[in-house]
């Protein structure tokens, strides 16, 4: 079973979790194949087609989250595309350094995580995965074993991870601050009721993407022929994604003469602050609307001479930093 690990910013700990949940999985259940994008794309491949292609592929997906990447655009993008995929693919956070209830004001605070400090909570995860190998995965007895056998190693991986980034020891044993400890049990409360609903609601997959609470307003200005400036504001609702605001683009566009369905062949869209190129292909356009364009923002269309030729390191790169 193919198992797709996500994680932001190169040389992190998110990165370092992912690397080690890259080697330590099959030891545990030899039929998973993991997938990390700095070790399974080999050099020549295109980088963001192989992504599209494990996202859409893989049976299970692990999130792993810090405390410094846990609203990370690409890390969520990644979580939607795997959770609202055809496959209703399962989706955990790996938690390092932070909490459940530390996850407010994330989408992923919907998803049922995992707590690196917590032998318990990783041997869940394992059952996760086992139960998702289906007839591959290992018997009970023989996963309890594995894991037993196995777990000393990741356990040792993690705490080198926490010696190399200076991450406070584990306050577990103090005092539990008491709303905190409530936040959690209502969590545990609302991620069952949630899998009670996936049960028999089609549609449940795509609360994923329903975390905008007030909608809002960008601009888009683009230079027409005389040399005149059109802005127009593009508003920003609940379930809007980035495609639905591609084409509202081109509809206002259209009248320079842009075909239908040229984004990066004739236009594309520059932020005019930064300066940052809007560089997306394929399930990409499924992102959130609300994870790319900030509230006030203006972006500028490009009318471009010939087709972008985007750098598969830079990009990747630019969104996961």
């Amino acid at each position: 079973m193919k198992v797709f690990i996500s994680w932001s910013g190169e040389g992190t700990a998110s990165h370092k979790i992912a690397l080690a949940l890259h080697d330590w999985l099959p030891c545990v259940i030899n039929v998973i194949r993991p997938f990390v994008s700095t070790e399974d794309i080999q050099k020549g491949e295109r980088g963001l087609s192989i992504i599209e292609e494990q996202l859409r592929d893989s049976g299970f997906g692990i999130i792993c989250v810090t405390r410094e990447n846990y609203k990370a655009a690409w890390l969520l993008f990644e979580a939607g595309a795997l959770s609202n995929n055809l496959n209703r693919v399962p989706v955990v956070p790996f938690l390092f350094g932070l909490s459940p209830s530390e996850l407010r004001g994330s989408p992923l605070i919907q998803f049922q995580a995992t707590i690196n400090t917590s032998k318990e909570s990783v041997k869940k995860l394992l059952k996760s995965l086992n139960n998702a190998c289906g007839d591959k995965g290992l018997q009970e007895s023989l996963l309890d074993k594995a894991f037993e056998m196995w777990y000393p190693e990741f356990e040792k991986s993690l705490s080198c991870i926490k010696t190399e980034i200076n991450l406070p020891e584990d306050k577990s044993s103090e005092k539990i601050d008491i709303n905190r400890s409530i936040l959690e049990e209502i969590l545990e409360i609302s991620h069952s009721n949630q899998r009670t609903l996936s049960s028999t609601d089609p549609f449940s997959s795509k609360v994923f993407y329903s975390m905008l609470i007030k909608p809002y307003e960008f601009i888009v200005e683009f230079e027409i022929d005389n040399g005149n400036i059109i802005k127009n504001v593009i508003q920003v609702t609940e379930g809007k994604s980035l495609s639905d605001v591609l084409d509202e683009i081109y509809f206002m566009i259209k009248i320079v003469n842009v075909r239908a369905f040229t984004y990066l062949i004739e236009w594309m869209l520059q932020d005019k602050n930064s300066g940052r190129e809007l560089v997306v292909s394929g399930v990409q356009s499924f992102i959130p609307a609300h994870i790319l364009f900030e509230r006030d923002s203006i972006w500028k269309v490009k009318f471009l001479t010939e087709p972008y030729v985007a750098c598969i390191e830079s990009t990747r790169r630019w969104y996961r930093n």
